[in-house]
């Protein structure tokens, strides 16, 4: 079934300063940056290598949080981002925050430079939405360069998290490290809108390898991936529907994990740890369309 995905416009907040969790190798794959998510602030290291890389997001938070991972355009700064945005930081919490969503985001239009509205910036990956208590991790191959981690899910008073702060600068330096793609499980595999997968989940913990074969005719070809925990009364269409309606917590079931935007032409690797029972995927291309799916792990 297919539903028209809801993007915000524009990111505003604090690029906060966190102590910097250790980095990890790994025999099987790339090295693990480890990030944690509380409500609202990201911890994350200031500086990582270049290279293939495993994002880990541990959500120490009381809501669901994900991160999307924007590139900043060549020779702007953090700082620069940062100034960017706190003029408007105030006055658009206010306004998220009385329901007044659309008047918010024409604040930022008129607000913010083109350059540093994320609309306009490249999309590198991120780790999909977990819930309190769960650990998402997307492996990616991140280019030299500066960065923003951003969360966009909304509180249930409507303020997106980013606003509230949870946003930070992270860059990624010229020396490269020597990792390799993970190995994967199983393969997901999109041509066009059709979606198949090669393996089976399981009950644990599971590597995906998601690839495009062919990309459909739409405006920016980078895709999405969530996965959620199902109840009996939950289906796939339900997650779907709340994407379609911003986001707003509470969400309809515990997302497991998956990955943010990433271009069509790559391939990405998630690991979700899954228990036994239905789970729904919501996946598809930025702008455009999402597509569900549903199936059961024993």
């Amino acid at each position: 079934m297919l539903r028209r995905i809801f993007i915000p416009a524009v990111l505003v907040s604090l690029l906060a300063a966190h102590p910097s969790p250790a980095q990890e190798g790994s025999a099987s794959g790339p090295p693990v940056i480890d990030i944690t998510a509380v409500d609202y602030a990201f911890q994350a290291p200031d500086s990582i290598p270049s290279g293939w890389v495993t994002l880990r997001m541990a959500n120490q938070g009381e809501e669901q949080h994900h991160f999307h991972v924007y590139r900043l355009p060549d020779g702007r700064t953090h700082a620069e981002f940062l100034g960017a945005f706190m003029s408007p930081a105030d006055s658009m919490r206010d306004l998220f925050a009385a329901g007044q969503g659309e008047r918010a985001r024409k604040l930022a239009m008129t607000s913010v430079p083109d350059w540093a509205h994320p609309a306009n910036m490249t999309v590198r990956g991120g780790v999909g939405a977990v819930a309190p208590g769960a650990t998402g991790r997307v492996s990616v191959r991140l280019a030299p360069g500066r960065y923003v981690l951003a969360c966009v899910i909304r509180s249930p008073s409507g303020v997106p998290h980013y606003v509230n702060g949870m946003i930070r600068g992270l860059t990624v330096s010229e020396a490269s490290n020597s990792g390799e793609p993970p190995v994967a499980d199983l393969t997901m595999r999109a041509s066009g809108w059709e979606l198949t997968v090669e393996g089976d989940f399981t009950s644990g913990t599971n590597t995906v390898r998601f690839v495009v074969d062919s990309i459909p005719d739409v405006p920016d070809s980078t895709r999405t991936a969530w996965l959620a925990r199902l109840d009996s009364t939950t289906s796939a269409e339900d997650l779907a529907d709340w994407i379609q309606k911003g986001t707003t917590l509470p969400a309809p079931a515990p997302f497991v994990g998956g990955f943010e935007y990433y271009p069509a032409s790559d391939p990405i690797y998630f690991t979700v740890d899954l228990e036994p029972g239905r789970h729904g995927l919501i996946w598809g291309y930025r702008g455009e369309n999402i597509e569900t799916m549903e199936f059961v792990v024993k």
